[in-house]
């Protein structure tokens, strides 16, 4: 499937076993935050009820549930196309987006690891294009990250020389 003439080259999806393992430890390490602050406040001796105390802490729990769900299902829906000459990613649970990098407007192309990257490895890839200060796209919880750069890299390259 291509577009505009471009032949499309691969089509790639997030891991999702890493992305689960890196969503369901953001949301215990962001759930345990209010948690500690309720404890505490309890540990103080201020007056809460025990059965109010427990159904904040199930409302804390049950809202990062709720947002660690709908990270994950936008991570599921993320596919990142490669063509001869660009780059489309698309991501959406709800709402879709689609953002088209040609390649000659690439100025560097990196990736990044972190410990769970590592243990699936997985990683991320980001692309710059001139004139941001920050990263035009960042495709994450990618498999074989190092591989992926060096035939982006390549592509960049050919297009430049066009």
């Amino acid at each position: 499937m291509a577009t505009n003439g471009a032949k499309l080259l691969i089509t790639l999806r997030p891991n999702l076993k890493s992305a689960a393992v890196q969503q369901f430890l953001g949301g215990i390490i962001m759930s345990s935050i209010p948690a500690v602050i309720v404890m505490v406040v309890y540990l103080l001796g201020v007056a809460i009820e025990v059965a109010r105390l427990f159904m904040v802490m199930f409302l804390v729990l049950l809202i990062i549930a709720a947002f660690t769900f709908f990270a994950y299902m936008k991570i599921r829906a993320r596919k990142y196309r490669i063509y001869e000459d660009k780059v489309e990613w698309y991501e959406g649970f709800i709402n879709i987006k689609k953002i088209m990098i040609p390649f000659d407007r690439v100025t560097d192309v990196g990736f990044s690891k972190n410990i769970v990257d590592r243990f699936f490895s997985t990683g991320s890839l980001r692309l710059n294009t001139a004139g941001l200060i920050t990263y035009a796209a960042t495709m994450s919880y990618l498999d074989n990250p190092e591989k992926i750069e060096d035939m982006l890299k390549n592509l960049i390259q050919k297009n430049k020389v066009r």
